[in-house]
């Protein structure tokens, strides 16, 4: 076994303490269900139940299973009352899918009881239905081989900061390494396909039926074709895979199981570049990271989009939060100030179109392009970026659409940093989406 094969295998004394929990905690679930005179089958899933797991990462999913003519609303009700009882003396998270389940610490183990239907293949009424399909199908299709090889896709994927499917990473998920290793049987025939993997790739356990609907690269869920795997996949993660599979196809200086390939731009090239970037900081009551992250996210592109829509030219942002603080930075190409801007207009060819876009008020001065289209030069409506900022943080919710979880706290605390005063922050959520704005080096594979 190679110092990989030992580096992501769970020793005997960890499966054995794992093992002792999962049979406590199917227990405890069946009784807790009997004491709300509930007919549930405890079904074990996930990683766990799959035996692909990586070593301190034993999650223990149990799924609550009651019949489907219960309806759905029975999930985030006698479900959840049942997870509590299950579960209760541990320290308890209520967290939050397409509906709510319950996430424990149980002897430093970390456990999900996750409510679900008992429906037939296809015939799901609640995501969490899928789950019992999935166990069943890899326990099936995943040999010793390939169970250990998706633990060194799990390990690879999480040295180049690909694994995870929080909302905060929007990474490859661990079933999605295991659909992976199951097409393609190992670790290196799936370096090798992804290298060659373009916008129009279908990957398919098995045969894609003819009634599947498919736009774009997609990794097709083996027990749902209607559902893409990929989706949930940031499109630049995917990205980041297809460039470090060819990178590993052609073979590398650094152990990628070890390090990163892709690296940051170091603090001199960042600061050499500072007065390009602007940040906006603001604080907000605490919440779980995926709430915060899920509302960040979405709040930051929507300030973006009406930032771009007022003309200031924005190259890339990125976001970053300690759950009680958060920043969005902003990449632009020039001056932040410019009081004018452009605005392309439709082809000459659409007459009323036309003459709504050039017989404009904000009008100041216009051209015809190669392309038949017109351009116009205007007046910034808000003058400058500050400005503009400014006045959509004074009711983000209204003029931005800013997520309503953190816009009321947003609006109340937010600032706005330039140049070298970011450079010398010392605060790491600013500092970590600076670093996240900026992207990676033209210096791969360097050690």
């Amino acid at each position: 076994m190679s110092i990989h094969e030992k580096e992501v295998t769970p020793s005997k004394d960890e499966k054995r303490k794992n093992e002792k929990v999962a049979k406590m905690m199917v227990e405890r679930c069946r009784e807790a269900a009997k004491m709300y005179g509930k007919k549930v089958d405890v079904i074990l899933g996930g990683s766990y139940a799959h035996d692909t797991w990586l070593p301190g990462k034993g999650d223990i999913d149990l799924f609550l299973a009651f019949d489907k003519e219960l309806g759905k609303s029975i999930l985030a009700t006698e479900g959840l009352k049942i997870a509590y009882q299950a579960l209760s003396g541990y320290e308890v998270v209520k967290r939050f899918a397409e509906h709510p389940y319950l996430e424990g610490f149980v002897d430093g183990i970390r456990v999900n009881v996750v409510p679900c239907l008992k429906v037939k293949q296809g015939e799901w009424i609640s995501a969490a239905d899928r789950s019992p399909f999935h166990t069943e199908l890899m326990t099936k299709r995943l040999d010793e081989k390939m169970r250990l090889h998706v633990r060194l896709l799990k390990k690879l994927l999480q040295t180049q900061r690909l694994y995870g499917a929080e909302i905060k990473i929007r990474g490859f998920s661990g079933y999605v390494c295991e659909v992976l290793i199951a097409k393609w049987g190992g670790l290196e025939e799936v370096i090798n396909a992804a290298s060659e993997w373009k916008n129009d790739t279908v990957v398919s356990l098995d045969d894609v039926k003819a009634e599947t609907k498919i736009e774009g690269f997609a990794i097709l869920d083996p027990v749902d074709q209607r559902r893409n795997l990929a989706k949930a996949i940031a499109p630049w993660k995917i990205s980041e895979f297809i460039f470090l599979s060819r990178i590993m196809m052609r073979g590398t200086s650094c152990d990628p199981f070890e390090k990163p390939l892709l690296n940051y731009l170091d603090e001199n090239k960042i600061s050499s570049m500072i007065d390009n970037v602007l940040v906006v900081t603001f604080r907000h009551k605490k919440e779980l990271e995926d709430t915060i992250w899920g509302e960040l996210g979405r709040s930051s592109l929507a300030l973006v989009k009406h930032l771009k829509e007022e003309g200031f030219e924005i190259i890339n942002y990125a976001f970053s939060s300690d759950l009680d603080n958060s920043a969005i930075a902003m990449l632009m190409p020039g001056d932040m100030h410019m009081d004018l801007t452009q605005k392309t207009g439709p082809e000459v060819f659409r007459a009323s179109e036309t003459d709504r876009f050039l017989f404009n008020d904000r009008n100041i001065s216009w051209f015809f392009l190669d392309n038949f289209r017109s351009l116009r030069i205007e007046q910034r409506r808000l003058k400058n970026i500050n400005d503009a900022i400014a006045y959509f943080m004074e009711k983000p919710v209204e003029r931005v659409g800013f997520s309503r979880g953190i816009a009321s706290d947003a609006s109340k605390s937010w600032k706005i940093m330039h140049g070298r005063t970011i450079a010398e922050c010392k605060d790491m959520v600013v500092k970590d989406a600076v670093r996240r704005v900026f992207g990676y080096s033209p210096k791969m594979d360097t050690c």
